[in-house]
This record gives structure tokens, sequence and C-alpha cells, in this order.
């Protein structure tokens, strides 16, 4: 998932461990080079010290516990083969790969797909990384020595002024987004008419990814307990519940 489902996902469990669901994708974006499962494995130094970050560290684990499974769901599979196939029906110019852009602009859907629902995810979003001076994310960094801590609040910092998420109100807006990541992978833009395939195909498979993005949300949360968010317990039961097709609840 993105950034803003890894914060829906794990919200019920408290602000920390969200912020720390959505760590690997926002230290990624920072610098493609940094590891971020290496933070599930590292301990900062003291007792102290990790017990102030364990609950962001289960954050962390989390994401990747959510990550295993969404790109195993006929939410991520469908979505995506939707995207890659439409590119593909559009153009056959070299110098894209597809099935990346299927795999990224589906998981920049899905964030539009919550926030239209519900704008106030979008404020949440912005508040819970304007709020990570008050958590003890430093305490948590400290023991990953790829990671300049200073600049990665200060980048944190800047997505808030900078109103990142805001492209993810318009399905145009994704676009726009997906070029900039195109250019970070050293791939050509979206010509217009696969930019046009694209769009008309999210905008015909939006009801359904809605309703298969609700049943995972439900999942995840049914699947995760606070203190044991990546157990080997979740991780039994059954696939099926997350790709049945039914409705769970969002708050």
């Amino acid at each position: 998932m993105n950034v803003i489902g890894h914060m829906i996902c794990a919200e019920h469990l408290g602000p920390e461990i969200a912020l720390g669901a959505m760590l690997p994708d926002l230290l990624s974006l920072y610098d493609r080079a940094i590891r971020p499962r290496r933070l599930i494995h590292v301990r900062a130094g003291g007792e102290a010290a990790r017990d102030e970050s364990e609950a962001l560290r289960e954050g962390v684990r989390f994401h990747f516990h959510v990550d295993s499974r969404f790109h195993r769901s006929e939410l991520f599979r469908e979505c995506s083969g939707i995207v890659r196939d439409r590119l593909l029906a559009a153009s056959r110019a070299p110098g894209l790969k597809r099935f990346a852009v299927g795999h990224i602009l589906a998981e920049l859907f899905f964030d539009h797909l919550l926030i239209v629902e519900s704008p106030a995810r979008l404020a949440g979003f912005y508040d819970a990384l304007d709020r990570h001076r008050s958590f003890p994310l430093h305490a948590l960094l400290a023991a990953h020595e790829g990671i300049d801590r200073a600049g990665f609040s200060a980048f944190l910092t800047r997505l808030v002024h900078a109103r990142f998420a805001d492209d993810y109100l318009e399905r145009a807006g994704l676009l726009l987004r997906m070029d900039r990541i195109l250019v970070r992978l050293r791939q050509r833009r979206l010509e217009r008419v696969e930019r046009e395939a694209a769009l008309a195909g999210l905008a015909g498979h939006a009801a359904r990814a809605q309703e298969q993005l609700h049943a995972f949300i439900g999942a995840m949360r049914a699947l995760a307990a606070p203190g044991a968010a990546a157990s080997e317990a979740a991780a039994s039961v059954s696939d099926a519940t997350v790709d049945s097709g039914g409705r769970a609840g969002l708050k």
C-alpha cells in the first residue's frame, strides 16, 4: 500500500504505531538508498531507548505485515493489472516498465479513494507528520547508520508545508505524481494517450476497488492487535478473508 493506506490500516493501534507504519514509505521517498526493513532488527543503545521507540518499531513491523498481504491480494492484482493492460493497449512505445507503473499507480489510486471518501484523512496525514517531533523518532532512527535524522525530520516538515498529498485529491493529480516518480526511476513520462487510457481504466474500476479496499483494511484491522501487529497468529488467517469482496466498515 501507499503511505495514507498504511496510516488508515494502523490508526486504531495508536498514533505512534500509525507513524511507524508510514515510516518505510516516507524513508524511501526521502532517500531510495535507505533500507527501512533494517529498522525492525536494529536496536538503539540502552533499555530506555529501546522502550520508548518500540511502538514506532511495531508500526514498521506492521507496515511489512500489511504489504506482504496487500501484494498478494485481489485488490492489488486487479487494479495494477488494469493499468498495465490499458497502457499496453494504448501504446507500445519503449522506455516504460508498465508493470511498475501499474504497481505504483494502483497504490496511489487507493490513497485517492481513501481521502476522497473522507477528506479528514488528508488532514490527519499532515497532522501525523507534523507531530513526529513529539515521538521518539530519533531514538528509532539512531540505530540505522544510513539515515540523516535531522535531514529526515526537516523533510517531513517540508512535506506538510508543501501539502504533498494534495495531488491525491484528483485522479489527474495521481498522474502528475506518477510522472515525477518515473523521472526518479529513469523511465520516460507517460504519453497523452497512455494518461487517458490509465485514467479511463481507474474510473471504470473505482467502485469495485472501493469495495475491495474496505474489505482489505477491515481484514488488516481484524488481524492486528496492540503488541502483536506482525504475529504468526495473524499470518495464519486465510488470504481469502482479504479477497472475499466483503465490505468492512471504516471509521
